[in-house]
């Protein structure tokens, strides 16, 4: 603040000028309770008019916390909102262009704690969704070798059904998993059961003696069933 009187600087908290002794007028009291933004630890020099004093707080309380409120939902604005909005500006100008100085003039490199508190946060969303992508991408993983494993139980289980009808000039006539692990005793035990084994994934076998049919499930497909019939390769 300047006084109108002599125009030398003076204190926003002075009653009267230090200099002449003019008083601060009632048009000044209130342009001062308007500026009740100045943060009272911060003072600055304006490279513009070179004032020099108390700075004035050039981010809104309510942009403020509106910022903050969107650091979960958008960290990226925030920390733009941070970066090119001035913390003070000069309060007889609103000049941009200021330097912020101790009590003894000299300039203060101020660390932007803003910037640091929003680097977290957005660190933290960025390893999340990290995370998301790698579970997604392990799961797909997995039902892959889940099928994998499927397909050579099936191959494994039609040719010891192959050996069992070269034996005995038949397939093994039952209808059920349980009953073909008995028939297959001597050829291959113990049979195989679903890596899930769970409705819809299980195996399931039947015959009459003469054809057979195994069915299985493909997760990869949505758990669509699949079959083979006397030792089909079409899957």
């Amino acid at each position: 603040m300047f006084c109108k009187y002599c125009g030398k600087q003076i204190s926003s908290e002075s009653k009267f000028c230090p200099h002449c002794g003019g008083p601060i007028t009632e048009i000044e009291e209130a342009e001062k309770k308007l500026t009740q933004r100045l943060v009272k630890t911060s003072r600055i020099k304006c490279l513009n008019c070179q004032y020099t004093g108390e700075g004035l707080g050039g981010r809104s309380t309510w942009a403020n916390i509106l910022v903050l409120l969107l650091i979960p939902l958008a960290p990226i604005i925030p920390i733009i909102y941070f970066l090119v909005t001035p913390r003070l500006i000069c309060p007889e100008c609103k000049s941009k262009f200021i330097e912020e100085i101790d009590r003894e003039g000299k300039v203060v490199k101020r660390k932007n704690i803003w910037l640091i508190l929003l680097i977290i946060p957005a660190s933290l969303a960025i390893i999340g969704i990290s995370s998301s992508i790698v579970l997604v991408s392990l799961g797909g993983a997995r039902t892959k070798a889940r099928d994998a494993r499927r397909m050579a139980d099936v191959r494994q289980v039609a040719t010891a059904l192959e050996m069992y009808f070269t034996d005995n000039e038949s397939y093994p006539a039952v209808y059920s998993w349980s009953g073909l692990e008995q028939a297959l005793s001597s050829y291959f035990t113990p049979l195989p059961i679903d890596p899930l084994n769970e409705e819809p994934c299980i195996y399931t076998y039947s015959s009459d003696g003469t054809y057979y049919q195994i069915t299985y499930c493909s997760e990869s497909e949505g758990k669509a069933i699949k079959e083979i019939t006397n030792y089909e390769y079409s899957f």
